[in-house]
C-alpha cells in the first residue's frame, strides 16, 4: 500500500558554513491504477476520472546544522525513525508497527508521513564518538488540530511525538519512539462508537543489527486508539515486527521476517480481526537496494473482525531509482 511509483525534487543550499537550507517535495502515483483505468475507462470509478491515484507524499522545508536540524510541512515522523527499522521489505511489511495507522499514510496522527508538522533533531554527546558510539539523536516533533481517521468531523488537539536513537559507529541501534495525540474530553463520549476512549498513544522500543551482508530488525509497539480493523473500530493492542536480509551469493538476497498485531483481550469491539504473517522472498540487487527485482509471499493467518481468514498474497516487481 505504501510502494507505489513516486516523483520528486530535492534541494539543498549552504548559505554559510556548516549551515544549509533544504527542501523536498514527493508525489506518489499508482501506476497499475492508472493503466487499469486507461484499458478500463470507467469501470472502477462513477466519476470515470484518470488521476484520482495522484497523492502527496512529502512537501517539507528546513534549516541544518552541525548539531540542530529544523523541519516544516509534511516529512517522516520522529516515530518513523524507529519503526523504519523493520518497514524494509518491497510491496508489504509495517502492519504492526502502529505507523500507517487506521488506513492512513499515518498523516494525521503522526507516526507516519506526518501532516502540518513542526520537526526538530537535535545531535548531542559528540564524546561518545570517543567510546564507538555516534553523537545522541533525539527528535521532537508537534502537530495541531489534525482530522481522526474514519471518524467524520473529529478533530485530535495537540499531537506530540518524539524519539530518541543510541547507535555504535559500525553495526548496531536501539531506539525508543512515542506518540501521543490528545482528543478533548467533551469528545469522547461521541467517539466511543468509534471504539476511542482515550488519546491516541503509540510506542515503539526497536533495534537493529548489520553489516555489509546481513540486516537483522525487530520492534515491538504498544497501541491505544491508534490502530482499526477492517470495520473502522478502533482499538488497544500490541505489535511485533521482525525483518532481515542475507546475501546468499553476488548480487542475490535472501528476505524474511513477520508481521503480527494483536488486540487486547477486552476490545471486544475488534471482534476477531489480528494481523498475523511472515514474509519471504528473493531479491536480485542490480545497485544495492536502490535497483532491484524481487519476489515476495505473504503466508497469511491474519483475521478480519468477523472471523474471516485473509489469503496469502505472491507479489513479482521492479524497484528501479534513477539518479
Amino acid at each position: 500500500a505504501d510502494g507505489s511509483s513516486r516523483v520528486g525534487v530535492n534541494g539543498l543550499w549552504q548559505y554559510k558554513p556548516n549551515q544549509w537550507l533544504f527542501g523536498r517535495l514527493e508525489a506518489g502515483v499508482n501506476v497499475l491504477d492508472e493503466l487499469d483505468f486507461l484499458f478500463n475507462r470507467g469501470a472502477n470509478s462513477p466519476e470515470g476520472q484518470a488521476g484520482d491515484s495522484l497523492f502527496l507524499r512529502l512537501l517539507y522545508v528546513g534549516i541544518e546544522t552541525p548539531n540542530f536540524i529544523l523541519t516544516g510541512g509534511k516529512n517522516w515522523s520522529s516515530y518513523y525513525r524507529v519503526s523504519g527499522f523493520t518497514d524494509r521489505f518491497q510491496g508489504t511489511g509495517a502492519s504492526a508497527s502502529g505507523t500507517y495507522n487506521a488506513g492512513t499514510d499515518g498523516g494525521p496522527t503522526g507516526t507516519g508521513r506526518a501532516d502540518r508538522v513542526l520537526q526538530t533533531r537535535i545531535l548531542f554527546g559528540r564524546r561518545l564518538e570517543k567510546v564507538g558510539l555516534k553523537p545522541f539523536n533525539l527528535n521532537i516533533q508537534v502537530q495541531h488540530d489534525e482530522p481522526i481517521p474514519k471518524v467524520p468531523d473529529a478533530n485530535y488537539g495537540t499531537t506530540i511525538g518524539l524519539s530518541a536513537m543510541l547507535a555504535t559507529r559500525k553495526d548496531l541501534s536501539v531506539g525508543f519512539a512515542y506518540n501521543h495525540a490528545s482528543i478533548a474530553e467533551s469528545d469522547l463520549p461521541s467517539l466511543q462508537a468509534y471504539g476511542i476512549d482515550g488519546d491516541a498513544q503509540a510506542g515503539i522500543l526497536g533495534v537493529r543489527w548489520f553489516s555489509e551482508n546481513w540486516y537483522l530488525a525487530s520492534i515491538v509497539a504498544r497501541l491505544k486508539n491508534h490502530e482499526t480493523t477492517d470495520e473502522g473500530n478502533y482499538f488497544d493492542g500490541w505489535g511485533w515486527e521482525v525483518y532481515g536480509h542475507y546475501n546468499l551469493h553476488k548480487q542475490w538476497w535472501a528476505v524474511a521476517g513477520w508481521n503480527i498485531l494483536e488486540p487486547d483481550s477486552d476490545q471486544t469491539q475488534a471482534g476477531e480481526f489480528n494481523v498475523k504473517y511472515g514474509v519471504i522472498g528473493i531479491r536480485y540487487s542490480f545497485k544495492e537496494f536502490q535497483q532491484m527485482l524481487y519476489a515476495n509471499v505473504r503466508l497469511e493467518s491474519s483475521q478480519l473482525a468477523d472471523g474471516s481468514r485473509t489469503n496469502n498474497v505472491y507479489t513479482i516487481g521492479v524497484r528501479w531509482d534513477l539518479p
